[in-house]
Formats: structure tokens, C-alpha cells, sequence
């Protein structure tokens, strides 16, 4: 079978498959227990990922060529770049909710799935940009919140 594109049926349906067969793993074999995570297990997990990303990325380089691996591996950097506004949202909302390490993770996993298919909706209507810009201030609006409340307690004692 030769393939002379990325964006074919086919390869989109095995690429969702192995992504929700690779969360179903990690979520139900991995991390079944709440717990707090550590460093150095958050670091094991990240090179884990990356790892899997770059393995991706040999097959698209070997399978479709130097442009076509070259794409994805810009395209792979540039989103975990933006991915570390995701952590600083968690910051924030964690901190606004006073939720201990070690909490429950059911609840912000259905949050992240619900951001991550909102996200998919928006790339597929082709409308990133546009929806970014004016939620891009909600973090800030967030931060802003928390900063209050910590100086109206510290201000109280």
C-alpha cells in the first residue's frame, strides 16, 4: 500500500485509535491510584511521552520524507511549547481551589478531555487564532483572582 499523504482516512483513524488506546493504558494501568506525583516521576512520564513522539516522528520521516518529518517535528515542538500555558492553568486553578497533591485525578482528567476535544473542534473549524486570543486572557483573569484572595488572607492574619 502506498501512501502519498499524511491526511489520509486511514492513517487518521489508526493515529485516534493508538492516541485513545495510549490514554485508556495510561490513565487505567499506569495511574489508578491517586497519589502525588514527584519529580523525577513527572520527568520519567515526560521522557516516556517524548519519546513516543520522536519514535512517531522517525516513521513519518522514514515513511513520508525529510519535509513531511521535518513538519511534524516543528509542529510537535511548537505545541509543547504552548502546552506549558496548560500547566500554568492547572497552577492557578488548583491553587484558587486548594486542591491537596495526592487529590483524586478523575475530575480534571474529564476537564482535560473536555479542553483537549474543544481543542480538536477548533482546529478542525479552523479557528485557533480566533478563539485563543480572547481566552487567552482567562489565565490571567485567574491569577489575578488567586493573587487577591492569598493578599486578602495574609492581609487578615
Amino acid at each position: 500500500m502506498t501512501l502519498d499523504s499524511v491526511g489520509t482516512p486511514v492513517l487518521w483513524l489508526g493515529f485516534t485509535v493508538f492516541v485513545v488506546a495510549m490514554l485508556v493504558l495510561d490513565l487505567s494501568v499506569f495511574h489508578r491510584k491517586a497519589h502525588e506525583v514527584r519529580i523525577r516521576e513527572a520527568l520519567l512520564w515526560t521522557g516516556v511521552w517524548i519519546g513516543m513522539a520522536l519514535l512517531f516522528n522517525l516513521g513519518v520521516y522514514l515513511w513520508f520524507g525529510t519535509p513531511t518529518g521535518l513538519e511534524f517535528l516543528t509542529g510537535y515542538l511548537i505545541e509543547k511549547a504552548l502546552s506549558v500555558d496548560n500547566i500554568f492553568v492547572f497552577l492557578v486553578v488548583f491553587a484558587y481551589f486548594r486542591v491537596a497533591g495526592g487529590a483524586p485525578a478523575p475530575r480534571p482528567l474529564l476537564g482535560h478531555f473536555g479542553g483537549a476535544g474543544d481543542t480538536g473542534d477548533l482546529h478542525f473549524a479552523g479557528c485557533r487564532t480566533a478563539a485563543s486570543v480572547p481566552l487567552g486572557g482567562l489565565p490571567l483573569w485567574g491569577l489575578s483572582r488567586v493573587h487577591r484572595r492569598e493578599a486578602a488572607v495574609a492581609g487578615g492574619e
